[in-house]
């Protein structure tokens, strides 16, 4: 099984098979700023652990962050956090990972690897092809979608679909 994530402040994620057939996918919103790093990050820690034990997850992918290495700020701080926890969490469990570039990802979903205004709609409808609830979910979904086509690039990249 191959986990996706869109690492943030909401979180996305989507577990899929080897035919890239999405089994599970939501997100998890992570505690305010003003609770204690530890604190803030361990909803992160336990999904990873869920998803574990309950998919037998063998590979893990995240979306780079634009920017890269050198962007500041508060998001850049999480989303380094977060890599940081998925990579240690994947040397523990002996997990493969990848990451995956935005406009890969989009051109992967859409056919057009292009960034617009209209990328994060281009990004959902394509998702909602793969993961049909997605369509009813309330609230901010485009992480999820995002997540999705993570899990379903992975598994296609490790399984030559």
């Amino acid at each position: 099984m191959i986990a996706g994530f869109d690492l943030g402040v909401n979180l996305g994620y989507a577990v899929c098979n080897d035919h890239a057939e999405i089994v599970v996918a939501g997100k998890i919103k992570l505690p305010s700023k003003h609770t204690h790093e530890f604190e803030r990050y361990a909803p992160f820690v336990d999904l990873l652990y869920s998803i574990h034990e309950i998919h037998g997850i063998s590979h893990m992918a995240i979306e780079q962050l634009i920017g890269g290495p050198n962007m500041g700020g508060a998001t850049a701080k999480i989303f380094w956090s977060l890599r940081t926890i998925f990579l240690q969490f994947a040397y523990k469990e002996v997990i493969h990972t990848e990451e995956v570039h935005v406009a890969t990802l989009k051109k992967f979903s859409t056919g057009n690897g292009k960034l617009t205004n209209r990328s994060k709609e281009e990004m959902f409808n394509a998702a909602v092809k793969h993961f049909l609830p997605l369509e009813g979910m309330e609230g901010k979904v485009d992480d999820i979608a995002d997540a999705i086509h993570v899990a379903r690039w992975y598994a296609t990249r490790i399984n030559d679909l």
